[in-house]
């Protein structure tokens, strides 16, 4: 598979940044090049016809967002090529998710490549879950803060003085004129940010970092459950107690959720209707104790600041139900990013962007939900596609939960996962040709009450608890 290479090179840079420690790899634009390589690499694939051109499931609601997104930024916005606000989204990294989601997708079309995919996963997992121990246990450093850095995600670089405060790091030792955080120092140039731990480029955010934790999991659980060896078994729970402990250390009130409704799929899978009542009330408990108390000394402003943009966003939708301010604009009517998928799909597409951002997470769940029914964990031949649909079903469990605090819509990691369902799909349908997931009447009708549900939520919400 000649597209490989490249795919695995893009999840080395976009995740592991490399190139932001050892800065004589930015010499070269390595993230282009391995785009560039994996496109060549799948487009020799299919000549080969060691893939085939075959539509996942998600394909027809990914290009109908995708059009929709740029529909409305050119309605909207003044152009498609240069971002505003702070989230700076552009035509380009719409096109970049794309491409970004069909490789993994499209690209991968065997079990072989997709058990290699979700080893991937894992081993990202356990790289980060050392470097965030390695981090909560350092001691405090100064850290210069860059004068191009955005407030939101300051990301400094530690210079090896110890310091209790930042006022600590003012002394004589100070460059002129520069600004420091007092934060934990560890591995890979990364520190703390609020005593929180996080990592660096597109999870940097410590909420980030725990989805990426978080969703990680039930990869991990499926290895274990289509072996079901004692080794795997052993090393399956010292990493999710290390997982769990990294999760804490981020203070993440979304990422918590997540990891609670990842574990709630297995009960269900488990207990079934019961399962389904329990986590309905356990979950909706604690999503109110979260919204109110939240788990951090900051957590009362955070929450404020949080439904100040959930109403804004809420009230950019009763502007323009249909297509909203547009595409990447919300930051052009708030200082703030809407901080909730949910309310950003509204708030920029409208009713119907919205309808088609969830329509590629319904479509995701699908494939892991037939993927389930259709194969027995009895059978040999079905204990791979049965777990490891169950281990998409729970790791979107946690993405529907996940998503709540953060603006995800366009984020690498969201649309990684769009691919790695598509390309157990794509695993699936090779070996078994009558495998099927159809979007049916029944199924538009649900996914309608779903949007139109969503939306009257998030709306109730802001009433109910109105940033004031």
């Amino acid at each position: 598979m000649f597209s490989l290479p490249g795919i695995l090179g893009l999840v080395t840079f976009l995740f592991v940044r490399p190139q932001e420690v050892w800065t004589g790899l930015q010499v070269l634009p390595l993230i282009y090049l391995f785009f560039g390589l994996a496109v060549f690499g799948m487009v020799v694939d299919f000549r080969l016809r060691l893939v085939k051109p075959r539509a996942t499931p998600q394909l027809p609601w990914v290009a109908a967002f995708a059009a929709w997104c740029i529909m409305t930024a050119s309605i909207k916005a003044q152009s498609l090529f240069s971002g505003v606000g702070h989230d700076n989204l552009t035509a380009l990294d719409l096109a970049i998710l794309l491409v970004w989601y069909s490789l993994t997708a499209h690209g991968i079309q065997s079990f072989r490549v997709f058990k290699l995919m979700a080893l991937v996963v894992v081993g990202l997992t356990a790289f980060l879950t050392i470097l965030m121990i390695h981090q909560r246990f350092s001691p405090y450093q100064c850290a210069k803060i860059p004068e191009d850095a955005v407030l939101t995600v300051v990301a400094g670089i530690p210079d090896g003085r110890p310091c209790k405060t930042a006022r600590d790091c003012l002394g004589k030792d100070a460059k002129l004129g520069a600004d420091y955080l007092c934060e934990r120092a560890g591995l890979m140039q990364a520190h703390s940010i609020g005593g929180r731990v996080r990592y660096r480029g597109v999870l940097q955010d410590p909420n980030e970092l725990c989805l990426a934790l978080a969703w990680s999991l039930p990869f991990l659980f499926a290895f274990w459950q289509i072996k079901r060896e004692e080794w795997l078994k052993r090393l399956m729970i010292v990493m999710t107690a290390a997982v769990m402990l990294v999760i804490v250390f981020t203070q993440s009130r979304g990422g918590q959720l997540a990891t609670m409704a990842m574990f709630g799929a297995y009960v269900i899978y488990k207990m079934g209707w019961k399962g389904v009542a329990m986590g309905g009330f356990g979950g909706a408990g604690i999503l109110a104790l979260m919204l109110l108390k939240g788990g951090r000394s900051d957590s009362k402003a955070s929450t404020l600041e949080r439904l100040e943009c959930y109403w804004e966003g809420m009230t950019m939708f009763r502007s323009s139900p249909l297509i909203g301010v547009g595409f990447g604009q919300f930051t052009a009517h708030h200082h703030l990013t809407a901080h909730n998928s949910y309310i950003l799909a509204p708030a920029e597409l409208g009713a119907p962007g919205t309808y088609m951002f969830l329509g590629i997470i319904y479509q995701s769940f699908r494939i892991g939900l037939t993927a389930i029914k259709k194969y027995s964990p009895d059978d040999p031949d079905g204990r791979m596609p049965h777990y490891f649909g169950l281990a998409i079903v729970a790791a979107f469990t946690g993405v529907v939960a996940g998503i709540l605090f953060l603006s995800f819509n366009y984020h690498y990691l969201l649309w990684w996962y769009f691919g790695l369902a598509g390309a157990l799909y794509q695993a699936i349908k090779r070996h078994d040709p009558s495998f099927n997931v159809k979007f049916t009447v029944v199924d538009f009708f649900k996914l309608f009450g779903i949007t139109v549900g969503t939306i009257a939520a998030m709306f109730g919400m802001t009433r109910i608890w109105p940033p004031h």
